[in-house]
């Protein structure tokens, strides 16, 4: 508002200054009219101070009404009976339609862009473009049209398609293109159409309606490849087709005729059909690189190959994936450029590969299975072994091996490896001696524990046996899984199982081998049976030959043995070593009145309490008949030996309780010291000295007695 009252103001003082001008230029021609144009001078100058004034009158009013929100002040700028009012509105519908202008040369400007763009595609297309209104005049062709046909632009704009018809293609499939466009639908097809010097073409056609808003078909679009080029290839295969059709049907191996220059298949063998599970006109209308897998091997790769022979992944119709054996040939035809795929399905081959190489590592884990058994001598250092080995064979998932408690039937895991190592936790929870009808019972390792042979099972998820398993199995990854029982002399104690993510795994070969494993590991188990007892003999052997069989105390050979001990030991730290003799009184009238069995059960009985009351480091030892010996090392003093003495004879005090009697045996006891009494172990314990001396108590009868409570 103040910018337009400003230009009114500059406008009149223009007008002022140009007055002003002319009459300096009169004054300056004509010095009478010197005095008249200076009071006019004067008076312009009243004159425009005045009506400066009448101007800004309104300006100032407006200024106070929105400076001061009075409300009784008129604001002129929205009262549409002022002339400011009038003019404020006039404003600001100037302003409004400008901006919806604005607004529109924008929108407008982007659809010009897009339209450019798409413009240039369809004119840079390298199909041909045609576009006609719902009557089928031509409104658009592109130059890749003019190019091919030969018509200009300005020779079919308002023409009918009907000018390119060659009368080769049918009424009937024209009747169909027509129906089918007509109806809100796209038509595919091929035509075969005249150019304008009467050439003929072959064309293949995509054409769609166009709809307004409103959904009501406006125009139509016809897009179109110049096949040509392919139809004469076509046309020279079907002329040398009929002598070798023969060979190409029935040739093994799949066949691809591709065009090298775009990779278009066009044409199969029936064994083509048969490997990928398509039809011969599906194939036909796809590109060899659509059969690849990942990075197709298609035409252009082919292309820069310098190999002619090499493996690559292709997919079946149904999805499925086998490895193919692709040879290449490459030869020229009429100056078009000819690729002959032949390719062979792998699979079974790389199958086999891959059964071998599993093999191979399976024979190689079990040889050194078998040099484990020879280097292991603990058994559950060889079970983990065994585990490790069998998992690191793929796929399979874990590995156990495990024994059954006979008596809850409970399966106990011993040892496990893998990545699925939960399962063998399951199994242990699950008890395989179960009735028949609990589902546990048939999974594979329950089964090869009860009925003693292995037990395949190749197929997890569809197994209608394995409803009680098949959840746990299922979140592991677990597909197949095969158990084989352990033997311990003859009797099945265990089994080995093995877990697969891959179906049929457990193949026959596999299977034998693990069973082979489970009889190396069986033969282990009775190997360690036999170690175990050959060293238990040897312990007993030597047992026998330091020991002594009835109390199971030292004889007399490891006694002189830790008395040679004890003695170099007091002569390093210069200490003493006491010997205490000790002799049962009257032991040979017990043993004689209430016999033998009694006897023995006396001096077993005397020899525990005599290691209740020794050091452990003491040694006690029996040397024959009713005689005791027990060897004290490291005392400080001989006085040492006398207190052990006097502690051991208020011990052995106390009556011995056999079922209702009560046997009551006296001790004497002699000591011999070193260094005082002989620096040699074996004079000491023949030391005079040594004589039992020190009586506990009078040797007392037998007194038959029920012992107290």
């Amino acid at each position: 508002m103040k910018s337009f009252i400003g230009k009114i103001q500059l406008r009149i003082f223009g007008v002022l200054l140009l007055i002003m001008a002319l009459l300096v230029m009169a004054l300056m021609n004509n010095a009478d009219l010197k005095t008249l144009i200076l009071g006019g001078l004067a008076a312009l100058a009243v004159l425009f101070a005045v009506l400066l004034r009448w101007i800004n009158r309104p300006l100032r009013l407006l200024a106070k009404s929105l400076r001061t929100h009075d409300p009784s002040v008129l604001d002129p700028l929205t009262d549409p009976d002022t002339e400011f009012g009038q003019l404020a509105q006039l404003v600001r519908d100037f302003f409004e339609q400008q901006q919806r202008l604005t607004t529109e040369i924008d929108e407008r400007r982007q659809v010009e862009q897009r339209l450019r763009l798409f413009s240039r595609a369809i004119e840079n297309s390298a199909n041909l473009v045609i576009i006609t209104n719902r009557a089928g005049d031509i409104e658009y062709v592109n130059p890749q049209f003019v190019k091919s046909t030969g018509y200009s632009a300005a020779e079919v704009i308002g023409a009918n398609p009907r000018i390119l018809k060659s009368g080769k293609t049918r009424a009937e499939q024209y009747q169909r293109l027509w129906r089918t466009i007509i109806s809100g639908h796209e038509w595919r097809g091929e035509l075969r159409n005249q150019r304008k010097d009467g050439a003929l073409y072959w064309e293949s056609a995509s054409i769609a309606p166009i709809t307004d808003d409103q959904g009501v078909i406006t125009h139509f679009i016809a897009i179109k490849e110049d096949i040509t080029r392919r139809k004469k290839i076509e046309a020279a295969l079907r002329a040398s087709e009929v002598k070798y059709r023969g060979v190409f049907s029935t040739i093994g191996d799949t066949i691809l005729l591709v065009d090298g220059r775009n990779g278009r298949i066009f044409d199969v063998n029936p064994a083509a059909c048969k490997l990928y599970g398509y039809t011969r006109e599906e194939l036909l209308l796809m590109r060899d690189s659509d059969l690849a897998v990942g990075s197709g091997a298609g035409a252009d790769l082919i292309e820069t190959m310098t190999t002619r022979r090499f493996d690559h992944l292709h997919r079946r119709k149904d999805g499925s994936v086998f490895h193919a054996d692709i040879y290449i040939r490459h030869f020229s035809y009429q100056g078009h450029r000819i690729t002959v795929e032949a390719i062979r399905d792998m699979t079974q081959q790389k199958r086999a590969e891959q059964k071998i190489l599993r093999l191979s590592h399976c024979y190689a884990a079990l040889s050194r299975i078998s040099a484990a058994i020879i280097r292991h001598a603990e058994p559950d250092e060889l079970f983990q072994q065994v585990c490790h080995i069998v998992a690191n064979l793929k796929p399979i998932l874990v590995a156990a091996i495990g024994f059954v408690d006979t008596e809850t039937g409970q399966f106990q895991p011993v040892a496990y490896a893998g990545p699925a190592s939960n399962y063998p936790r399951y199994l242990a929870r699950t008890r395989i001696f179960s009735e028949p009808g609990v589902p546990e019972v048939w999974e594979p390792t329950g089964m090869a524990f009860r009925q003693g042979f292995p037990v395949v099972n190749n197929d997890f998820p569809s197994d209608s046996s394995a409803e009680g398993w098949r959840e746990m199995a299922e979140t592991l990854g677990i597909c197949a899984g095969a158990a084989f029982p352990l033997r311990r002399n003859g009797r099945v104690i265990g089994c080995l199982s093995a877990y697969a993510a891959e179906r049929d795994f457990f193949e026959a070969d596999i299977t034998n081998l693990l069973d082979n494993l489970a009889g190396e590991i069986s033969f282990a188990l009775d190997l360690f049976d036999r170690e175990s007892q050959r060293k238990s003999a040897e312990l007993r052997i030597r047992q026998m030959a330091t020991h002594d069989p009835l109390t199971g105390l030292p004889n007399r050979t490891l006694l002189l043995d830790r008395l040679s001990q004890a003695v170099h030991s007091a002569q390093r730290k210069q200490t003493c070593v006491g010997v205490l003799f000790l002799d049962l009184d009257h032991f040979k009238t017990i043993n004689d009145s209430l016999g033998h069995e009694v006897g023995d059960w006396l001096l077993q009985s005397f020899t525990q309490r005599l290691r209740d009351c020794v050091r452990q480091e003491d040694t006690l030892a029996r040397q024959g008949g009713d005689e005791f010996i027990l060897v004290l090392p490291d005392i400080a003093d001989p006085a040492a030996a006398g207190r052990v003495a006097d502690h051991l004879l208020r011990d052995l005090r106390e009556p011995f309780y056999l079922n209702d009697q009560r046997l009551h045996v006296g001790v004497s006891i002699g000591i011999s010291i070193y260094p005082l009494d002989t620096t040699d172990a074996p004079t000491l314990i023949r030391s005079p000295t040594a004589r039992c001396t020190r009586p506990s108590r009078p040797a007392a009868p037998v007194m038959p007695s029920s012992p107290p409570n």
